[in-house]
């Protein structure tokens, strides 16, 4: 379906009047849609939600479109993903990713929208100054190459992007974003330093993500519109070995 479909759906009718209800966890799709967060809570740790309403009060959280549906395609398989965001990992012999594959016989590395989306999207869009891009690795997929190849040709690049990523993106393709775009905010995935982060991201070269890491720093003193943030997964194989 397209955005303007979804937006005006029974199912997120029944999650706006819900939210709007004095008991919005009693509502079955927001229980199922938030059940990390109401899980986190009820531990009395700090859930996804508390942080976003925490620092709401920043425009910058104020009005984004989040796109995940650059589909699962990457190169990596991490020991904390799953089928679902990461093509390496659904192609592996394993009884996960058969009874994922099972559960998803149609599942892409990356959707095919029809132009339909793509027309709704190009209406929708302007609406937005913020976009997110998580996946998946977003560099690899085409859909995300074409949202932003979008963007430029209905003359909305006064706008900032998130992009989370392993570090695909060669520091052209960075630089590239960074003279086409208002503002590019990169999380970089890395869960530790050298062999450690190949071992938990397996498929990764520590040598070329070291090189990555420097290159994009030359591109973060260069240019004022970019954002450079290391993004590490908390575990048991890396909780020992991060600094603040």
């Amino acid at each position: 379906m397209t955005m303007k479909e979804f937006v005006n759906s029974e199912y997120m009718k029944t999650v706006r009047e819900g939210f709007l209800s004095d008991n919005p966890k009693s509502v079955k799709e927001i229980a199922f849609a938030c059940h990390n967060c109401i899980g986190t809570e009820n531990q009395g740790a700090i859930s996804k939600r508390m942080r976003h309403v925490r620092v709401s009060k920043y425009p910058i959280h104020d009005h984004f479109m989040e796109l995940k549906l650059i589909g699962n395609i990457c190169n990596f398989a991490c020991v904390m993903c799953w089928p679902g965001a990461s093509s390496r990992i659904a192609e592996e012999k394993t009884v996960e990713s058969f009874r994922w594959r099972a559960q998803n016989p149609n599942w892409t590395k990356y959707p095919i929208l029809s132009d339909k989306w793509w027309k709704d999207f190009d209406e929708m869009a302007p609406k937005f100054p913020h976009f997110r891009f998580s996946g998946g690795e977003p560099f690899m997929s085409p859909t995300f190459k074409k949202i932003l190849d979008r963007l430029k040709s209905i003359g909305h690049t006064d706008v900032s992007l998130h992009i989370t990523t392993n570090g695909s993106a060669s520091k052209e393709k960075m630089e590239k974003l960074l003279k086409d775009f208002t503002e590019i905010s990169i999380n970089l995935s890395i869960e530790a330093w050298g062999k450690r982060n190949e071992i938990i991201r397996k498929g990764s070269d520590w040598d070329l993500l070291e090189r990555r890491i420097w290159e994009y720093c030359d591109l973060l003193y260069k240019y004022d519109n970019m954002k450079l943030a290391i993004i590490p997964c908390i575990s048991i194989l890396n909780i020992g070995y991060l600094y603040g």
